[in-house]
């Protein structure tokens, strides 16, 4: 993990210029042996600088905006699917560091108006809207493929064309929907998700397309 080593080692010299940290964190710094290198090297300085413990939330605050989704290209899949690994990662970090850091056997969360409660807090809501912005731009695509995939059907119904032609073109609208899951599945796995996340992207992906299935041809009928 040298990559990281050098990011955590330059970060460390900058403590005190919360600006030149930023930039050297919110570059596109990929991953190293499977580890979003900039989730943890932000992890890494904030507990080399006790920042967990600290009143204050400046720098935390200042850090997170750049998680924000809607300060980036929101429709580029592979950019929101690099933030959802480098923010669910980053959270999962802070968690089992407070875990640690717990008196009992079973931590309690730490207070939404401790330090510590304010970070998660803030890192979870930014988790959520990528996820969602995510799954809202994959919707939509399916969307507009399901709906190429059932018009042959719809329109077999009332004009008569040969049966060959309808099952080609339906053939090749179903097979862009499975390279589109093929790509996404790729996305993700390039991007190191957490395999839990990518679970719950598929599982709502088929219940939406399911839904949109069952809706068109109730319409139809």
């Amino acid at each position: 993990m040298n990559l990281v080593i050098q990011r955590i080692e330059e970060a460390l010299n900058i403590q005190e210029n919360a600006g030149s940290f930023i930039e050297i964190v919110i570059e596109d710094l990929g991953f190293s042996y499977g580890k979003p290198v900039a989730a943890v090297t932000i992890y890494k300085c904030l507990v080399n600088w006790n920042y967990f413990q600290a009143e204050r939330t400046s720098l935390f605050d200042q850090l997170i905006q750049f998680f924000d989704p809607e300060n980036d290209d929101q429709h580029n899949n592979d950019k929101m699917a690099y933030w959802l690994s480098q923010a669910s990662t980053l959270l999962f970090l802070i968690q089992q560091s407070l875990n640690l850091h717990g008196a009992s056997s079973v931590p309690k969360p730490p207070p939404p108006t401790s330090p510590s409660g304010k970070i998660k807090m803030q890192l979870t809501a930014s988790l959520e809207k990528i996820y969602g912005i995510l799954l809202d731009n994959l919707k939509e695509e399916l969307r507009l493929l399901l709906g190429l995939c059932i018009q042959p059907m719809l329109k077999s119904k009332k004009v008569r064309r040969s049966q060959q032609s309808v099952n080609v073109s339906q053939v090749n609208h179903w097979r862009g929907i499975v390279d589109r899951l093929d790509t996404l599945s790729n996305t993700l796995k390039e991007n190191f998700v957490p395999p839990i996340l990518v679970q719950k992207i598929f599982t709502q992906l088929f219940s939406f397309i399911n839904a949109q299935l069952l809706n068109r041809h109730e319409n139809a009928m």
